[in-house]
């Protein structure tokens, strides 16, 4: 993706920063993503790196690749929620260091949805292994920002949405997170 980084530098005293704004408007899957993914690891602790995302989530194997990449990261991550995040993008939204929702943007989260081949044991086995890997996962990146009743309750298959007007979002934020005020804010 040729437009997945543009970047500008910044200098400091010591260093020379770069500073990435990363668009993520399309469905989480392997071509689109690899480069992402590269930033991420080769970014270094100067380096402060904003990702703008409006997405409707995509390949949990991908997003998984990319949760780990932003919280291996040594560089500053703000996420910024434009509209909607869904499925894969909700969870991503929350990796980063920071996170800025705008007026009217929401978070939605749901569980996997898949396809399995194989013998009638195998699918049983397989679905059962990957309903707790995934649930271990978002637990993982998820918790405590979604309570452990919310996760299991995704688990089956109850969507939660988090909006930027809600009166609890604040609650919900108990690590380095800015929040824009919306204007919906009762």
């Amino acid at each position: 993706m040729d437009d997945l980084d543009l970047y500008t530098v910044k200098i400091t005293s010591r260093d020379i920063a770069t500073e990435h704004k990363v668009h993520m408007p399309q469905q989480i899957a392997d071509e689109d993503y690899s480069d992402l993914i590269d930033i991420l690891y080769t970014a270094r602790e100067s380096d402060h790196i904003y990702m703008i995302m409006d997405n409707v989530g995509g390949d949990c194997r991908v997003g998984y690749q990319i949760a780990h990449a932003m919280k291996s990261s040594p560089a500053t991550i703000t996420v910024i929620v434009s509209y909607n995040c869904s499925s894969m993008a909700a969870v991503l939204a929350l990796c980063g260091d920071s996170l800025i929702m705008h007026p009217g943007s929401t978070l939605m989260f749901h569980n996997y949805s898949a396809e399995h081949y194989g013998k009638g044991r195998e699918l049983t086995t397989g679905v059962k292994e990957l309903n707790e890997q995934l649930k271990q996962l978002t637990k993982n990146f998820c918790s405590p920002f979604l309570t452990d009743a919310e996760i299991n309750k995704l688990s089956k298959d109850e969507d939660i949405y988090v909006r930027a007007w809600d009166k609890n979002l604040k609650q919900r934020m108990d690590r380095h997170f800015t929040i824009i005020e919306s204007d919906f804010t009762n």
